[in-house]
């Protein structure tokens, strides 16, 4: 009688205390995010023959109005937004300076299936990152890329910038999302940092 006694008590205690160890947990990590707006009909047709640059407002495919980054609960995710996303005949890239280093981030889609990749700036692609996926939503006229934080070295804080073009043996088309009819050489304006949340 005795035994059972107590462990009702003990289960009534375990009972009471459970709200007060549950407030008592600490939050779950919330992303820290940034979001860039770019003017629209700023993207800009590159002639590789003479080096001229023209602005072509009808192109709504390669032309971005926002981009995105939110870091946390393990990985960044990075999005474009886009006028009109078409079927094909666009690569969305994303520059990424880290903590610790440099990268190329590619979802592409110029001709057959979508490929996603991520590149150290200035060297080899890397092949083994387990999780790395990207997606185009032409409903919301947006591309999508989720990068696992190992797969970068685990940063403190990310600096992202992005682009959305499409090149030829003659031309290119290039938007940078940060940048007003114009674009950096060789790679995106980037933003301030992001940390991990």
């Amino acid at each position: 009688m005795h035994t059972v006694g107590l462990r009702l008590v003990s289960a009534a205690v375990a009972v009471l205390l459970a709200p007060g160890l549950v407030l008592a947990a600490p939050a779950p990590a919330r992303a820290d995010s940034q979001v860039s707006h770019d003017s629209a009909k700023d993207a800009l047709k590159f002639f590789f023959g003479d080096g001229t640059t023209k602005r072509v407002r009808r192109d709504k495919t390669h032309d971005i109005v926002r981009s995105r980054a939110a870091y946390g609960g393990g990985k960044l995710v990075l999005s474009l937004d886009v006028r009109a996303l078409a079927r094909n005949r666009w690569i969305a890239s994303w520059y990424l300076k880290t903590s610790n280093g440099r990268w190329w981030v590619h979802h592409d889609k110029r001709k057959g299936p979508a490929y996603t990749s991520l590149f150290v700036y200035g060297g080899p692609e890397v092949l083994d990152c387990d999780g790395l996926r990207g997606r185009a939503d032409r409903r919301r006229d947006r591309v999508t890329v989720v990068v696992p934080r190992g797969c970068i070295d685990a940063p403190q804080w990310v600096r992202f910038g992005s682009s959305m073009g499409l090149d030829t043996n003659d031309w290119a088309i290039l938007d940078d999302g940060r940048m007003k009819a114009g674009f950096l050489a060789t790679t995106c304006r980037l933003g301030g940092k992001i940390r991990y949340g």
